[in-house]
Formats: C-alpha cells, structure tokens, sequence
C-alpha cells in the first residue's frame, strides 16, 4: 500500500518528501565532515606540492594542470566522499585520512623540502591568515556546492545530513549561517572602513536574484522545503535583508544586536513564539485591514523571523573580524594613511576564542535545543564555533606551510574566493538544470557519484576561466 501510494507521486512530491521531517546527526560527525578541508590543505602544502616541486619551485606555476588536479584530490574529492560514500562510515572514513595526516607529518620531518631562493620569505601570521581566510570562504562554498545537488540524491546522499524539520544538528542546517559569518568577518564595518550610507548597489542585484529564483521555481513546479525559508522566501532575500539591517544598526552601540537576539530567544522561549513558527498557519483568516499582509508574514515566517537570528549572527561575526583580525595600522610614514591589516596578536586568540564558543554553546544546548528553523541561541553559537573552529584549522594548516609552497596556492579556491557571488548563480543553476535533466531519486549511488563529481569539476573549470580569462 505504501508503495502504491508512493507511485503516485509525481516527481516534485517525492523530492519534496525526501527533504522533509529529519532530525539530523550529531555534533561531531558534522564537525569532522567539515575538518576535512583543513586536513586536506594540510596534505597539499607539506606532501604534495613539494613533490611536485622536486628543487625547480620557480618553474611550477600555480595554475598548471598538475596543481589543479593534486587540490582536486587532495581537497575537494574528499570534501565529496566524506557527505557521500563514507556518510554512513565516518570513522572509518577518517581512519584513511589520519593515515594521511601522519604521512604528511612523517614527511614534514624527515624529508628534505626542495631549495628556494632566499628571496622568497617564510609565510608570515598575516599571510597565513589571509591564506586561511580564503580557503575558508572557499571551504563554505565547496560543501554548500556538494549538498545542494546531492541532496537530491537519496542514494549517495544521507537524510541525517539534511535541513532539519524543527530542532537538532543537520549538515545542511550551517549551511546559510556560514555565508552569514563569511559576510560579517570580511564586511566594511569588520574591516574599518568608514560608515557610508545603505548598500544598495551590494544588495539590489541580491533581491533581484531572489526575485528571479522564485519566480523560475513556481513557473517549473520546482520541488520546495516550505518550513526551510517559506513559500515565498529564500536565502537570496535573506541575505540583502541582513546587510540592510545590519547597515540601520552601525550607529548604534553594539550590545543592541545581542540585546534583539537575547529579547528573540526570550520570546522564544516563553513568549509562545516558537510554537507559532512551527504550528502556525499559512495564513490569516481574520478580518484586519492588512489581511494580505498577514497572510504573506504567516506563509514566509521563517525567512523573515530568522532574520532576527541572523541579524546578531552576522553582526557578532563582525565584531569577531573587527577585534581579532583587522585592525588599522598606522604604522606608516604618512600619519593620515592607514591601512587595514591582519593584527599578529589577536590573530593568535582566534583558536582560544572558538573553544570558549564551544563551551557556551554546550552551555546553552543544555536548556535550549538548536532550532536552525527558528535561529535560537544555541543554533547561533554552534555556527559561530563550528565555523571559527574551521578557520583556526585552515590559520593553523596555513601557518605550518613550507617556504616553497608559499609561491604554489589553492588556484581553485582563489579563484572561487574571488568570483563567488557569480559562482554560487552559477551552482544553484547547474543544480536546477541535473534535477530537471535526470531522474535523481531513482539513480544509483555509482551514477550519482559521478554526476556531482563531474558538477564539482565544472564549477572548478567555470571558476578557473573567470580567474585567469
């Protein structure tokens, strides 16, 4: 009976319900999922690279085809294997990569790195940081990229992995929250620039994607998760919304965002908000003037209120990459010009500082389950530290990198890093247009495999050729 009712579903039915009521995995299985992009710089700077190197560090170019292939390998393949083949085996998964990290350690000390000129410096904190703050926006992209289309494909990808229905911890769940805290550690206030007015020309283009996006979605009959943004809603609204909020809040003292998060939990929790998040209806069935209004608020209350979570996500985001990674030096001959830098310092409290949102974290999921459907507390703090967790560990893979890689970056990455707004356009459209083309619910994990593989390296290829066209 369940299988007859099954085959009656049309295809944006059966797609709809395979991302729908999930309760996610845990904490530490999403967390070494991620730890596989620094273990994986890590293994491309001290193993890799310098045996392509072999003593001629000067004639290797960074955008050659073996170095493209070896961060292919070395990086993004198992970036793909980890969400895929070894979901459902993690720890065994990871037992082959620490074989790895031990190699590369073994090899960092007993084999000699090849010559380089004396001219070229030893990687400097500054350097490394940057370094690390590439591979890290890059890092969020490439399993944003890997997710959205495996999902899709219930043979490879697991349902634990997916957006969670109401509370718990989903791979997918720190998906948007991590473009956030991207936006804030790198934004103008982060980085001390001078207040200007309203963002408009950052945020028009993001509003008229969003537009678009809906549009094309309820033309095709595009297969929707309601209780992810809405009916109407998506991340592309999201985003300009935060910058615009975020913009209205910057002459105000900063304790306001926490005070409006702090407020929204207690609402939350004892104002009967969260219930009407999750039970609500999608629409209003009253008599008020702004009936429509309601209506449209009721229907989108996710997008809109998790906003709220996101707004203080994004601005604590910015004081972390205000306070402990860009500072002005005015360490210059002209009093007046100053330059925004790395600070060495606070650089270096960036590691204590994701141990102690841990801790809280914890703290906090003790009495209040993380709901990334309702952006509480607790889903807040895990993203801060899962992400900042991250970031250390790419800082740390990029300190410990030998002289001669220093040359021989992530010609992927930077690439991405560079283009990523176009990018991720051009993902969501590849995405669309597999769905649309091939039979994802019923193809094999082999089959599967192979389509995201190939989707991954064109993104690579698409990336490469905006870089360096």
């Amino acid at each position: 009976k369940a299988t007859s009712i099954w085959k009656t579903m049309s295809s944006r039915q059966e797609k709809e319900l395979l991302v729908t009521g999930h309760t996610g995995t845990t904490v530490i299985e999403i967390f070494l999922i991620c730890l596989t992009s620094p273990i994986g710089v890590y293994f491309y700077n001290q193993v890799i690279i310098p045996h392509l190197l072999k003593g001629e560090a000067q004639k290797l170019h960074h955008t050659t085809m073996p170095v493209i292939l070896a961060e292919f390998v070395s990086i993004h393949l198992p970036m793909i294997i980890s969400q895929t083949i070894y979901a459902y085996s993690i720890y065994g998964f990871y037992g082959i990569i620490t074989l790895e990290l031990l190699l590369a350690i073994v090899l960092r000390f007993l084999v000699q790195p090849p010559s380089v000129s004396e001219s070229v410096p030893s990687p400097s904190v500054n350097e490394s940081m940057k370094n690390a703050m590439t591979n890290y926006r890059s890092t969020v992209s490439y399993f944003t990229f890997v997710a959205i289309l495996a999902v899709d494909f219930p043979s490879l990808y697991p349902r634990k992995y997916v957006k969670t229905e109401i509370t718990g911890y989903g791979l997918m769940d720190i998906g948007a929250a991590s473009y956030i805290i991207c936006g804030g550690l790198t934004s103008s206030y982060a980085r001390h620039k001078p207040k200007s007015s309203i963002p408009w020309k950052k945020m028009a283009p993001l509003y008229l994607m969003g537009t678009i996006r809906l549009v094309v979605n309820k033309g095709v009959e595009y297969q929707e998760h309601v209780s992810e943004y809405g009916l109407h809603w998506n991340f592309l609204f999201t985003l300009p919304t935060i910058i615009l909020l975020a913009a209205c809040l910057e002459k105000y003292p900063r304790f306001v965002s926490i005070f409006i998060m702090a407020l929204y939990q207690y609402m939350l929790s004892f104002g009967g908000l969260d219930d009407y998040i999750v039970n609500g209806a999608r629409h209003c069935n009253t008599n008020v003037t702004f009936n429509s209004i309601c209506t449209i608020f009721a229907a989108n209350r996710e997008g809109i209120l998790g906003c709220i979570g996101y707004l203080s996500l994004y601005c604590i985001s910015e004081d972390i990459g205000r306070y402990f990674l860009w500072t002005i030096n005015t360490d210059s001959h002209k009093k007046d010009d100053k330059k925004v830098a790395l600070r060495h310092s606070r650089v270096h409290l960036i590691p204590p500082l994701s141990v102690l949102l841990w801790v809280m974290h914890y703290a906090s999921s003790y009495y209040i389950p993380a709901s990334r459907r309702c952006t509480n507390l607790t889903f807040i703090l895990w993203s801060l530290a899962q992400n900042i967790t991250i970031l250390s560990s790419l800082y740390l893979a990029a300190l410990s990198t030998s002289r001669s890689a220093i040359k021989t970056s992530l010609p992927i990455f930077n690439a991405v890093n560079k283009n990523g707004l176009v990018i991720f356009v051009f993902a969501n459209i590849m995405t669309g247009l597999v769905n649309l083309s091939i039979d994802t619910v019923n193809a094999g994990p082999e089959v599967a495999f192979c389509v995201v593989a190939l989707y991954l390296a064109i993104i690579g290829v698409v990336a490469l050729a905006l870089q360096y066209k």
